[in-house]
């Protein structure tokens, strides 16, 4: 995990004045991995927060489910005395306490209520953080780690919440990686929001990377320009060599050992390409072998255009956003890129 301090101190002083901050860092750039740093600091510094993936909140009853568990947690610090304290912040939730062998005491949630009191449930656990910090009389920081996929559930208002945060002993900290949001926000509605520091997460440097690599190996043998050849070879993806380093274990680190690992990777990865692959279109297939091939800087150039049998501009828009919607690339500084490295490199050799 490539440490963010610098970043999480800037967080902290946000949070410490009562502000909201936004966090922009394109998929699989370490968003999660920064949100997770900042609760460790917020842990040691006895600081009352909620943390929420909103990956998991697909629906209204995911969310309620997800918010209203974190609540009880923040509230009752584990599972017993959950359902005495679920009264005080979510009266019209009821939790209940499941057990096994093996899993001893669970919290899960359960819902009698139809679509019609949706709305009333919804304004429970939005209130939540609320009425925590009013009941302690302390803040109450509210992180919601890729909180675009609340804004696909109409019923919640979210940003009219957040809004209204300020004063309220809330404090929002909202990550995305959606750059088409992150940019409406900092331009239009930061000072509705309250958002104070807007911060798009640094690509990983060379230095970065080489660091975390050696840190990983330092009790190894360690062959002269291996650690190179591996940033180059992986394209500088931090998520990408920490996959490969899972997967190649506390061995010697070599070129020819790199070079059989990451073949190994791409054949283990082979079947789930290739449905990768048979999933696009004709011409999101031909963009996507030639974005492989070539850097994505310039693919709305006629040049790369006719080079590739691509066909215009809009078609080659059009199956961008198909491919950035199946999560296969992603935009950043340097054009498009691929999500998954070794999945660009399976295409390069493949086509």
């Amino acid at each position: 995990m490539i440490s963010r301090k610098k970043e999480i101190l800037e967080l902290v002083k946000v949070i410490s004045k009562g502000n909201n901050a936004l966090v922009y860092g394109h998929l699989f750039s370490g968003k999660t991995n920064f949100l997770k740093q900042l609760t460790v600091d917020l842990d040691e510094e006895k600081v009352t927060y909620f943390y929420i993936d909103c990956k998991k909140c697909f629906d209204e009853r995911s969310f309620l489910s997800e918010y209203s568990k974190e609540g009880l947690r923040v509230l009752s610090g584990k599972v017993a005395g959950a359902v005495k304290d679920a009264f005080q912040i979510l009266p019209n939730i009821k939790p209940s306490i499941s057990s096994s062998g093996s899993k001893g005491a669970e919290l899960s949630m359960s819902y009698g209520f139809t679509s019609d009191d949706m709305t009333k449930f919804t304004l429970d656990v939005l209130q939540a953080p609320y009425r925590i910090s009013k009941s302690r009389g302390e803040q109450v920081v509210v992180i919601l780690d890729d909180y675009d996929y609340l804004l696909t559930i109409e019923i919640l208002k979210f940003h009219d919440f957040i809004s209204k945060s300020n004063d309220q002993g809330v404090v929002y900290i909202l990550s995305t990686a959606d750059q088409d949001l992150f940019l409406s926000i900092s331009k239009k509605e930061q000072k509705n929001l309250h958002v104070e520091l807007i911060h798009v997460l640094d690509k990983t440097t060379e230095a970065q990377c080489h660091r975390f690599i050696n840190d990983q190996f330092n009790d190894l043998e360690i062959e002269e320009g291996a650690i190179e050849f591996l940033m180059t070879a992986l394209s500088w993806d931090i998520k990408a060599i920490s996959e490969f380093i899972n997967y190649y274990g506390k061995n010697e680190l070599t070129v020819r050992a790199i070079r059989r690992s990451i073949n190994s990777i791409l054949d283990r990865k082979e079947h789930t390409f290739q449905i990768f692959f048979d999933s696009l279109s004709v011409h999101q297939k031909k963009l996507i072998v030639a974005l492989a091939k070539h850097s994505g800087k310039h693919v709305f150039k006629g040049q790369f255009i006719y080079n590739n049998g691509l066909i215009s501009v809009p078609s080659v828009q059009t199956s961008i956003k198909g491919l950035i919607k199946k999560q296969f690339i992603h935009k950043d500084d340097d054009g498009m890129k691929f999500t998954d490295v070794f999945f660009g490199e399976w295409l390069r050799r493949s086509f």
